[in-house]
C-alpha cells in the first residue's frame, strides 16, 4: 500500500512541476513579447511627439519672423533664428527615430525637403527687411 501512494505522490508532484514549467516558460514568452510591443509603441509615441514638436516650432519660426519683418526688432530676429535652428534638430531627429522604417523614407524626405524650403523662404523674408527693402513684401 505504502509503495502506491508513494508512487502516485511523486507521479502527482511531477506532473504539478511540469506545468509549473509550461506556465514558467509562457510567462516568460509573454514578458518578453509585451516588451517588445512596448518598445514600438514607445517608438511611435516618439515619432508622433517629435512631428508635433516640428509642427509646434514651425508655427514660432513663422511668428517671430513676421514679428521681426513688422518691427524690425532684433529680439525678435533673433528668436526667429533659433526657431529655424530647432526646426532642423527636429528634422534630423525625426530622420532619427525613423532611419529603420523603410515605408517611412519617403515622407521623412519629403518633409525635410519641405522644412529646408521653409528655412529658405523665412530667411529670405527676413532679409528683405534687413536690407531695407520692407515696402516690397506689400502690395505696390
Amino acid at each position: 500500500m505504502m509503495d502506491k501512494t508513494l508512487k502516485f505522490t511523486i507521479t502527482l508532484f511531477l506532473l504539478i512541476s511540469a506545468v509549473l514549467v509550461v506556465v514558467a516558460v509562457q510567462a516568460v514568452r509573454n514578458i518578453d513579447r509585451t516588451t517588445r510591443d512596448n518598445d514600438w509603441v514607445n517608438h511611435t509615441h516618439a515619432v508622433i511627439t517629435q512631428i508635433d514638436t516640428l509642427s509646434t516650432t514651425l508655427y514660432i519660426s513663422e511668428a517671430t519672423a513676421k514679428a521681426y519683418v513688422a518691427d524690425g526688432i532684433s529680439d525678435n530676429l533673433a528668436a526667429c533664428n533659433q526657431a529655424l535652428a530647432h526646426l532642423s534638430e527636429h528634422t534630423q531627429l525625426l530622420t532619427d527615430l525613423t532611419r529603420y522604417e523603410t515605408d517611412q523614407q519617403p515622407l521623412i524626405v519629403e518633409i525635410r525637403a519641405l522644412t529646408e524650403n521653409y528655412i529658405q523662404s523665412l530667411q529670405s523674408i527676413m532679409g528683405v527687411r534687413e536690407e531695407g527693402q520692407i515696402n516690397q513684401l506689400g502690395p505696390n
